[in-house]
């Protein structure tokens, strides 16, 4: 078998490089060029660890056609797809719906790139939680939002209505599980790279490793 969750899907939603349009926070305190390639490391991460596990099959969904073709150095280009137009949670509710259309697929595993604290382990807990039937998965960040969302069928009413970028995504998307008699479970917190404290934090996690 070349995938644990052959009917899972691993959906990556990810920034296309362009230079003053990704870790806008972080480039106030390093510059633009410094963030952004700060910003292709950490994305070429995440993909990579996806597809390494081989847990399940993995979609890139990227915010703009990749004219540098950045992505084509360690991505087969049938995986990527570009994001719709539309907030975060009217994109992510369409890239999901749109891994739920493929035959078979019987659950979805949403990431973003800004979490290098993640690794296969999650990925596969999330993947073992919905096979033994939880309805939804999240990865709890510690900035109040989530670093991942994995689910049993697509759910569009827990994508309405959310302050995107704020501390009340993870709890407001507790509450509309909650409200929708969902199952849920939760992974271990881990926390996002956003600002330079972000970065500093890492750094010394992993010296040099992401300069």
């Amino acid at each position: 078998m070349l995938y644990e969750h052959e009917m899972a899907r691993i959906v990556i939603f990810a920034k296309t490089p362009r230079l003053g349009h990704v870790k806008t926070r972080l480039a106030e305190a390093v510059g633009e060029h410094v963030a952004t390639d700060f910003h292709r490391k950490i994305t070429e991460h995440t993909c990579r660890a996806a597809l390494s596990s081989k847990v399940a099959p993995v979609q890139v969904w990227i915010s703009a056609p990749d004219k540098d073709e950045f992505f084509s150095g360690f991505l087969e280009p049938s995986s990527l797809r570009i994001q719709r137009s539309g907030d975060l949670g009217a994109r992510m509710d369409h890239a999901i719906r749109e891994a739920f259309q493929e035959s078979d697929v019987s659950s979805v595993i949403l990431i973003g790139c800004d979490c290098p604290l993640l690794t296969s382990k999650h990925l596969r807990e999330s993947a073992v939680a919905l096979a033994s039937g939880f309805d939804v998965i999240l990865g709890p960040a510690e900035d109040g939002g989530y670093f991942l969302i994995a689910l049993s069928e697509p759910i569009s009413d827990l994508f309405n209505d959310i302050e995107w970028g704020t501390d009340k995504v993870l709890a407001t998307t507790r509450r509309y599980a909650a409200e929708l008699g969902l199952r849920t479970y939760e992974l271990e917190t881990l926390w996002d790279v956003d600002d330079y404290s972000d970065y500093i934090r890492l750094d010394c996690l992993e010296p040099g490793f992401w300069r």
